[in-house]
Protein backbone atom coordinates (compact mmCIF):
# COMPACT_ATOMS: atom_id res chain seq x y z
CA UNK A 1 0.00 0.00 0.00
CA UNK A 2 1.21 3.65 -0.92
CA UNK A 3 1.53 5.92 2.17
CA UNK A 4 1.89 9.29 3.05
CA UNK A 5 5.49 8.83 4.28
CA UNK A 6 6.97 8.08 0.69
CA UNK A 7 5.97 11.70 -0.73
CA UNK A 8 8.65 14.07 0.20
CA UNK A 9 8.28 16.98 2.76
CA UNK A 10 7.31 19.19 -0.36
CA UNK A 11 4.96 17.32 -1.61
CA UNK A 12 3.11 16.86 1.97
CA UNK A 13 2.96 20.13 2.66
CA UNK A 14 1.93 21.17 -0.58
CA UNK A 15 -0.87 18.94 -0.95
CA UNK A 16 -2.01 19.20 2.95
CA UNK A 17 -2.13 22.84 2.09
CA UNK A 18 -4.32 21.71 -0.59
CA UNK A 19 -6.86 19.50 0.82
CA UNK A 20 -7.53 22.46 3.76
CA UNK A 21 -8.29 25.00 0.81
CA UNK A 22 -10.34 22.35 -1.12
CA UNK A 23 -12.40 20.77 1.71
CA UNK A 24 -13.49 24.57 2.63
CA UNK A 25 -14.91 25.40 -1.09
CA UNK A 26 -18.61 26.48 -1.36
CA UNK A 27 -20.74 26.54 -4.24
CA UNK A 28 -19.54 28.99 -6.87
CA UNK A 29 -22.40 30.79 -9.02
CA UNK A 30 -24.68 29.50 -11.94
CA UNK A 31 -22.07 27.57 -14.76
CA UNK A 32 -23.08 26.60 -18.44
CA UNK A 33 -22.04 22.88 -17.05
CA UNK A 34 -25.12 22.41 -16.23
CA UNK A 35 -28.25 21.20 -18.63
CA UNK A 36 -31.82 20.67 -18.31
CA UNK A 37 -34.79 19.89 -20.52
CA UNK A 38 -38.58 18.65 -19.26
CA UNK A 39 -39.66 15.50 -21.76
CA UNK A 40 -41.80 12.66 -21.33
CA UNK A 41 -43.00 13.50 -18.58
CA UNK A 42 -39.81 14.39 -16.32
CA UNK A 43 -37.00 16.76 -16.04
CA UNK A 44 -33.47 15.47 -17.49
CA UNK A 45 -30.52 16.61 -16.01
CA UNK A 46 -27.07 16.51 -16.71
CA UNK A 47 -23.76 17.95 -15.92
CA UNK A 48 -20.76 18.39 -17.61
CA UNK A 49 -16.97 16.51 -16.73
CA UNK A 50 -14.75 19.07 -15.51
CA UNK A 51 -11.35 18.56 -16.39
CA UNK A 52 -9.44 16.16 -14.46
CA UNK A 53 -11.52 14.21 -13.08
CA UNK A 54 -10.39 11.10 -12.61
CA UNK A 55 -10.22 8.22 -14.91
CA UNK A 56 -8.62 4.93 -15.24
CA UNK A 57 -5.86 7.16 -17.51
CA UNK A 58 -4.56 9.01 -14.37
CA UNK A 59 -4.36 5.88 -12.77
CA UNK A 60 -2.27 4.00 -15.38
CA UNK A 61 0.56 5.86 -15.18
CA UNK A 62 1.18 4.68 -11.51
CA UNK A 63 0.37 1.05 -11.89
CA UNK A 64 3.32 -1.51 -12.30
CA UNK A 65 3.79 -1.88 -16.15
CA UNK A 66 7.31 -3.12 -16.29
CA UNK A 67 6.23 -7.04 -16.21
CA UNK A 68 2.28 -7.44 -17.59
CA UNK A 69 2.44 -11.11 -17.12
CA UNK A 70 3.02 -11.06 -13.20
CA UNK A 71 0.71 -8.03 -12.92
CA UNK A 72 -3.04 -9.27 -12.87
CA UNK A 73 -4.81 -6.26 -12.18
CA UNK A 74 -3.19 -4.60 -15.32
CA UNK A 75 -4.61 -7.57 -16.99
CA UNK A 76 -7.74 -7.20 -16.16
CA UNK A 77 -8.06 -3.38 -16.22
CA UNK A 78 -6.55 -3.70 -20.33
CA UNK A 79 -9.68 -5.96 -20.46
CA UNK A 80 -12.23 -3.98 -18.73
CA UNK A 81 -10.77 -1.10 -21.19
CA UNK A 82 -11.32 -3.60 -24.28
CA UNK A 83 -14.69 -4.84 -23.21
CA UNK A 84 -16.07 -1.02 -23.00
CA UNK A 85 -14.33 0.36 -26.30
CA UNK A 86 -16.40 -3.03 -27.91
CA UNK A 87 -19.34 -1.59 -26.06
CA UNK A 88 -18.90 2.00 -26.84
CA UNK A 89 -18.85 0.34 -30.57
CA UNK A 90 -22.40 -1.15 -29.94
CA UNK A 91 -23.30 2.17 -28.94
CA UNK A 92 -23.92 1.02 -25.88
CA UNK A 93 -22.83 3.70 -24.13
CA UNK A 94 -23.97 3.81 -20.26
CA UNK A 95 -22.74 -0.09 -19.82
CA UNK A 96 -19.44 0.81 -21.42
CA UNK A 97 -19.30 4.14 -19.00
CA UNK A 98 -20.05 1.56 -16.32
CA UNK A 99 -17.40 -0.40 -16.83
CA UNK A 100 -14.88 2.06 -17.59
CA UNK A 101 -15.69 2.97 -13.90
CA UNK A 102 -15.06 -0.55 -12.81
CA UNK A 103 -11.29 -0.47 -14.36
CA UNK A 104 -10.87 3.24 -12.63
CA UNK A 105 -11.46 1.67 -9.38
CA UNK A 106 -9.29 -1.42 -9.97
CA UNK A 107 -6.41 0.47 -11.04
CA UNK A 108 -6.55 3.08 -8.15
CA UNK A 109 -7.16 0.45 -5.73
CA UNK A 110 -3.62 -1.33 -7.11
CA UNK A 111 -1.28 1.89 -7.17
CA UNK A 112 2.36 0.69 -6.93
CA UNK A 113 3.39 4.58 -6.42
CA UNK A 114 2.19 6.97 -5.66
CA UNK A 115 0.53 9.78 -8.23
CA UNK A 116 2.54 13.21 -7.96
CA UNK A 117 0.28 15.67 -5.39
CA UNK A 118 -0.85 17.86 -8.65
CA UNK A 119 -3.11 14.91 -10.07
CA UNK A 120 -4.38 14.57 -6.47
CA UNK A 121 -5.34 18.38 -6.55
CA UNK A 122 -6.77 17.74 -9.95
CA UNK A 123 -9.27 15.32 -8.98
CA UNK A 124 -10.45 16.86 -5.75
CA UNK A 125 -10.62 20.39 -7.42
CA UNK A 126 -12.81 18.84 -10.19
CA UNK A 127 -14.97 17.02 -7.68
CA UNK A 128 -15.95 20.42 -6.18
CA UNK A 129 -16.06 21.79 -9.59
CA UNK A 130 -18.75 19.20 -10.83
CA UNK A 131 -20.41 19.52 -7.20
CA UNK A 132 -20.88 23.81 -8.16
CA UNK A 133 -22.76 22.97 -11.39
CA UNK A 134 -24.88 20.54 -10.52
CA UNK A 135 -25.69 22.86 -7.13
CA UNK A 136 -26.75 25.51 -9.68
CA UNK A 137 -29.72 23.04 -11.17
CA UNK A 138 -30.44 21.13 -8.25
CA UNK A 139 -31.09 23.73 -5.93
CA UNK A 140 -34.08 24.90 -7.97
CA UNK A 141 -35.48 21.52 -8.88
CA UNK A 142 -35.64 17.85 -7.48
CA UNK A 143 -33.67 15.27 -9.56
CA UNK A 144 -33.94 12.07 -8.34
CA UNK A 145 -30.61 11.01 -10.38
CA UNK A 146 -28.84 13.80 -9.83
CA UNK A 147 -29.30 14.27 -6.26
CA UNK A 148 -27.94 10.35 -5.25
CA UNK A 149 -25.12 11.03 -7.61
CA UNK A 150 -24.83 14.42 -5.90
CA UNK A 151 -24.71 12.22 -2.10
CA UNK A 152 -22.37 9.76 -3.61
CA UNK A 153 -19.42 12.53 -4.88
CA UNK A 154 -19.65 15.11 -1.69
CA UNK A 155 -19.46 11.64 0.65
CA UNK A 156 -17.00 10.02 -1.45
CA UNK A 157 -14.65 13.33 -1.80
CA UNK A 158 -14.99 13.82 1.66
CA UNK A 159 -13.25 10.35 2.55
CA UNK A 160 -10.70 10.82 0.00
CA UNK A 161 -9.60 13.88 1.70
CA UNK A 162 -9.48 12.34 5.01
CA UNK A 163 -7.89 9.56 3.46
CA UNK A 164 -4.93 11.86 1.96
CA UNK A 165 -4.88 13.37 5.63
CA UNK A 166 -3.97 9.54 7.15
CA UNK A 167 -1.63 9.23 4.65
CA UNK A 168 -3.30 6.62 2.56
CA UNK A 169 -2.67 7.43 -1.06
CA UNK A 170 -4.03 4.45 -2.47
CA UNK A 171 -7.71 4.65 -0.39
CA UNK A 172 -7.70 8.61 -1.43
CA UNK A 173 -7.36 7.36 -5.19
CA UNK A 174 -9.95 4.53 -4.55
CA UNK A 175 -12.91 7.28 -3.57
CA UNK A 176 -11.71 9.91 -6.02
CA UNK A 177 -12.98 6.96 -8.53
CA UNK A 178 -15.58 6.27 -6.98
CA UNK A 179 -16.84 9.42 -6.96
CA UNK A 180 -16.07 10.20 -10.11
CA UNK A 181 -17.95 7.49 -11.53
CA UNK A 182 -21.36 9.13 -10.24
CA UNK A 183 -19.95 12.28 -11.99
CA UNK A 184 -19.78 10.17 -15.73
CA UNK A 185 -23.33 8.22 -14.80
CA UNK A 186 -24.76 11.91 -14.92
CA UNK A 187 -22.80 13.10 -18.38
CA UNK A 188 -24.19 14.73 -21.16
CA UNK A 189 -22.97 11.63 -22.70
CA UNK A 190 -24.53 9.19 -20.69
CA UNK A 191 -27.73 10.94 -20.40
CA UNK A 192 -27.96 11.71 -24.20
CA UNK A 193 -27.87 7.53 -24.34
CA UNK A 194 -30.88 7.70 -21.97
CA UNK A 195 -32.91 10.22 -23.56
CA UNK A 196 -32.21 8.24 -27.35
CA UNK A 197 -33.76 4.46 -25.75
CA UNK A 198 -36.50 6.39 -24.61
CA UNK A 199 -37.12 8.04 -27.46
CA UNK A 200 -36.45 5.01 -29.99
CA UNK A 201 -39.23 3.05 -27.58
CA UNK A 202 -42.06 5.72 -28.09
CA UNK A 203 -41.25 6.09 -31.49
CA UNK A 204 -41.64 1.92 -31.92
CA UNK A 205 -44.75 2.61 -29.57
CA UNK A 206 -46.17 5.07 -32.03
CA UNK A 207 -45.99 2.83 -34.92
CA UNK A 208 -43.59 4.97 -36.84
CA UNK A 209 -45.88 6.18 -39.33
CA UNK A 210 -46.70 10.08 -38.44
CA UNK A 211 -44.86 12.84 -39.56
CA UNK A 212 -43.70 13.71 -36.59
CA UNK A 213 -42.29 10.26 -36.08
CA UNK A 214 -39.71 10.90 -39.06
CA UNK A 215 -38.69 14.20 -38.05
CA UNK A 216 -37.86 12.58 -34.16
CA UNK A 217 -36.04 9.84 -36.07
CA UNK A 218 -33.83 12.54 -37.79
CA UNK A 219 -33.27 14.00 -34.58
CA UNK A 220 -31.95 10.72 -33.54
CA UNK A 221 -29.84 10.48 -36.20
CA UNK A 222 -27.83 13.65 -35.72
CA UNK A 223 -28.02 13.03 -31.57
CA UNK A 224 -25.91 9.69 -32.67
CA UNK A 225 -23.61 11.58 -35.08
CA UNK A 226 -23.40 14.20 -32.52
CA UNK A 227 -22.22 11.41 -29.82
CA UNK A 228 -19.96 9.88 -32.49
CA UNK A 229 -18.34 13.36 -33.17
CA UNK A 230 -17.55 13.62 -29.19
CA UNK A 231 -20.15 16.76 -28.63
CA UNK A 232 -21.95 15.23 -26.28
CA UNK A 233 -24.31 18.54 -25.28
CA UNK A 234 -25.71 18.80 -28.28
CA UNK A 235 -26.35 15.01 -29.02
CA UNK A 236 -28.50 15.81 -25.59
CA UNK A 237 -30.44 18.51 -26.81
CA UNK A 238 -31.07 16.66 -30.27
CA UNK A 239 -31.87 13.47 -28.42
CA UNK A 240 -34.26 15.70 -25.84
CA UNK A 241 -36.25 17.07 -28.39
CA UNK A 242 -36.94 13.89 -30.54
CA UNK A 243 -37.86 12.68 -26.69
CA UNK A 244 -40.47 15.56 -26.89
CA UNK A 245 -41.77 14.78 -30.59
CA UNK A 246 -42.21 11.23 -29.58
CA UNK A 247 -44.08 11.31 -26.45
CA UNK A 248 -46.95 13.27 -28.55
CA UNK A 249 -47.03 10.56 -30.91
CA UNK A 250 -50.41 8.47 -31.19
CA UNK A 251 -49.81 4.93 -29.34
CA UNK A 252 -50.74 2.24 -31.80
CA UNK A 253 -51.99 -0.71 -30.33
CA UNK A 254 -50.95 -4.29 -30.65
CA UNK A 255 -52.39 -6.21 -33.84
CA UNK A 256 -54.51 -8.17 -31.55
CA UNK A 257 -56.46 -5.11 -29.99
CA UNK A 258 -57.33 -3.41 -32.69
Amino acid sequence: MTTWRDLTAWCRASLALAVLALAGCDSGPTSPGAYTHYADGQMWAAVSVPQGTPSVKTWLPYLNSRDALSSPVLNQVRQLRSDAEDLRRKGELERAVAVEGEAAELAAGALSRNPPPPVLISALSALETWKQHASTIADREAFSGLDESMRIVQEARARAVRALQEGDTTAAAVHLTRAASAVFQQSPEVIAARALTRAEQRIVRGGGGDPDAARAVRLLRHAREALAAGDAPKALRRALYALQIAEALPVTPPAGER
